[in-house]
């Protein structure tokens, strides 16, 4: 019986935009050898990782929005699970170095935050990934604001990141409310 969109398997990620906003999804231009190192998952393969192109005013710049969908149940004592989504944010940060001198962003639910993630950690305390919420929170002299509410606990697991490039045009960056 042939397969149609509606025998859909869950999972992978996506990126939406409003018109008339043009989305590229772009293939990896890193080789798939220094992009997925010995023992770390194929995020591109497995869905977990999108990467695409969306232009800016005329065009004639683009910023890369890389897409990654993090491991469940990193942050939350799964030591399998933390392992394969701290390989998981290294290689996504990887591919996304690649184009260092153009806006890239990286945003996803990414299952951990850069207080519980070393490879998130590490990024942020480098200089050359920003946390864009955290970066527009004190710009405006407030807190960033949770992104997962469970149990008491509202940790920011939905982030996304940005390059000084980005971080530099970055206007705004806000969590939407369910209201």
């Amino acid at each position: 019986m042939p397969r149609s969109e509606w025998d859909a398997v869950p999972g992978g990620v996506g990126l939406l935009a409003r018109k008339p906003i043009g989305i590229q999804q772009i293939t990896a231009s890193v080789p798939r050898a220094e992009l997925v190192r010995a023992g770390e998952p194929d995020l591109l393969a497995e869905g977990r990782l999108l990467h695409a192109a969306v232009p800016l005013g005329t065009g004639r710049q683009i910023v890369h929005i890389l897409v990654y969908y993090g491991f469940s149940g990193a942050r939350s004592g799964n030591s399998v699970a933390k392992a394969l989504n701290e390989d998981g944010i290294r290689q996504t940060l990887r591919l996304a170095s690649a184009f260092a001198d153009e806006p890239v962003i990286v945003a996803g639910d990414l299952n951990d935050c850069p207080e519980s993630s070393a490879a998130l950690a590490a990024a942020v305390q480098s200089g050359e990934w920003n946390d864009l919420a955290m970066a527009h929170a004190e710009a405006r002299e407030t807190l960033a604001r949770p992104t997962f509410h469970q149990a008491g606990a509202a940790p920011r697991l939905d982030l996304a990141v940005g390059n000084p490039v980005a971080t530099a045009a970055l206007a705004e960056a806000h969590t939407a409310s369910i209201d």
